[in-house]
């Protein structure tokens, strides 16, 4: 997990700007690149798909920075672009190139060198004005052209893994750098293929927050992303073994905010084991447990789907089903409440997290975008009908026109709706019949549910009858039962004709290609160990 941003700076004056440019970037760590040429420049771009802000001269020796742009945005539609110049901008810059090219607006470089700070708190404004516009959710379809989503780098959070322990919903323990580099892999895959849209990591977001926080402000994150599930199950355990917990967790709390805000970003996914707690009491009976982790790690959250999602403007924190995963929402929340890039999100959140009233789970595994304003909320082990009501009431209060409610059989190879169908394309869903045609029952919450108190509308026929009658869809469907353990119709659709997915189930991805869809294929050997695949591993915030 790279906790750095990237910026491509292109500058024929590189030796007076590269002092400089530093000074002038919003408050995070960057990564800096320096292109003196505009030639130079296009093929580092092409080249390199991971960069997140690029600034560029719009008046160069080597060419002008209009050609520059209109290179980038044939292959980038989303990526900030920072123009300045030391010619007033009525002379070099046309304010519609600003519309044109989607750019910050214009920055005149004899401001940044007379008034440095105020020409940082301009582009810093700038820049997280429009992440702020790109981070606003968005999600009508399940495979319009993606420009926004959330994903997370295995970090070393997998490490911390007992091997062969169900406990953490992995089958065996990841490689971790295999794991990073497959991960890696599948983002260059989304990016490459699809115009390159914004990818962001909710461990880098989460590093953003807390380099921003201090003192008690701090603390209560801290202690929100490590205590605030399962803290009751924690007392009871330290009180077995005569150990007074409040005292340690206060000393605890203090010490990790004392560190540097990586590593503090180390502790909230990595957990707590009781030897931290414990310090030098070797002899404290409880360092005798063999399950010595206290706050558990958080290994599942690479499965960025589950622990929020997007459907049309709204953006939902989930509540999760397994203890080992109710950390994750909390990061999340974190996230969505003091990053300037969730601005305009936190104003459209639901989240559950902070209900403390009746017992319910949901995870957005199960829930899919059909068409504008219809949605589907599958019940399964892991997404209970209490809270299917609670979202349908929601969402149809937001706009919604009807919720579908399908039921996913309990058993491990359909964990969710997305693990046993997903939409791909306008035309087609590649479907598991076995789990799918399974309970041939669906039904269908409204307005007219709610408004008469009533219960909701039985259709009397399976999900993908449903989805064939009422949305014209044709169903691809995956009979193997190995492939479609390993997620084989689990794909991400990145826009309406490309599907990224494992290489691992040929069959499948052939069956999608014989419908004309294209499959971008990675290796996922280690990450598939925890049963989810490229669906379950990003949340879209934003598609056209």
């Amino acid at each position: 997990m790279k906790l750095f941003r990237r910026v491509l700076v292109v500058e024929d004056d590189v030796k007076f700007w590269k002092s400089r440019i530093p000074r002038l970037l919003p408050d995070t760590d960057w990564q800096i690149q320096f292109v003196s040429t505009v030639d130079k420049a296009k093929q580092t771009f092409q080249d390199d798909c991971n960069f997140d802000l690029l600034i560029v001269d719009y008046q160069l020796n080597s060419g002008t920075g209009q050609e520059f742009l209109e290179f980038v945005r044939k292959i980038d539609v989303n990526i900030p672009i920072l123009i300045f110049s030391d010619e007033p901008s009525n002379k070099t810059f046309d304010i519609r190139d600003v519309e044109t090219y989607k750019t910050l607006p214009f920055i005149d470089k004899n401001n940044c060198l007379a008034n440095p700070e105020k020409a940082a708190a301009i582009i810093k404004a700038e820049y997280e004005k429009y992440m702020a516009v790109m981070c606003t959710p968005q999600i009508q379809s399940e495979y319009g052209q993606l420009r926004t989503v959330l994903v997370h780098t295995p970090f070393e959070e997998m490490e911390q893994i007992e091997p062969n322990d169900p406990w953490y919903l992995i089958d065996s323990r990841p490689a971790l750098h295999l794991a990073q580099e497959q991960h890696i892999g599948f983002i260059k895959a989304i990016k490459e293929n699809s115009l390159r849209p914004i990818v962001l990591d909710i461990g880098l977001l989460l590093y953003d927050v807390l380099k921003s926080l201090k003192g008690w402000e701090l603390q209560q994150v801290v202690e929100n992303i490590l205590f605030s599930h399962g803290f009751q199950i924690l007392t009871k355990r330290c009180a077995k073994y005569n150990l007074e917990l409040s005292p340690l967790l206060r000393e605890k709390v203090d010490e990790i905010c004392s560190n540097d805000p990586q590593t503090i970003t180390k502790v909230l996914l990595c957990g707590l084991n009781i030897a931290d707690l414990l310090g030098e009491d070797a002899e404290h009976p409880m360092r005798k447990q063999r399950d010595c982790q206290i706050i558990a790690p958080v290994p599942n959250l690479y499965f960025m789907r589950d622990p929020g999602f997007v459907l049309g403007e709204s953006f939902v924190l989930s509540r999760m089903y397994w203890n080992v995963r109710r950390r994750e929402p909390s990061i999340l929340h974190t996230v969505l409440n003091y990053h300037p890039f969730f601005k305009n999100a936190k104003s459209q959140a639901i989240d559950w997290n902070l209900d403390s009233g009746e017992e319910f789970f949901i995870e957005g595994g199960d829930v899919m975008a059909i068409s504008p304003n219809n949605y589907a909320i599958a019940l399964s082990e892991r997404t209970s009908r209490q809270a299917v009501r609670k979202v349908a009431f929601e969402l149809l209060k937001r706009g919604a026109e009807r919720i579908f409610q399908p039921t996913i059989p309990v058993k491990r190879a359909f964990i969710h709706l997305d693990t046993v169908c997903s939409i791909v394309g306008p035309d087609y869903v590649v479907a598991h019949p076995e789990a799918v045609k399974a309970y041939a029952n669906t039904l269908c919450w409204t307005h007219k549910t709610f408004e008469s108190n009533d219960e909701p509308e039985s259709i009397n026929t399976d999900f993908i009858r449903v989805l064939q009658n009422h949305f014209n869809k044709k169903i691809i469907e995956v009979t193997d039962p190995s492939e479609q353990f390993d997620d084989a119709v689990n794909v991400l659709m990145i826009k309406p004709d490309t599907a990224v997915a494992y290489d691992r189930n040929p069959k499948a991805n052939k069956a999608l290609r014989k419908h004309g869809i294209q499959v971008i294929e990675f290796s996922g050997s280690d990450l598939v160990v925890g049963r989810g695949g490229a669906r379950c591993m990003t949340m879209p915030i934003r598609r056209d």
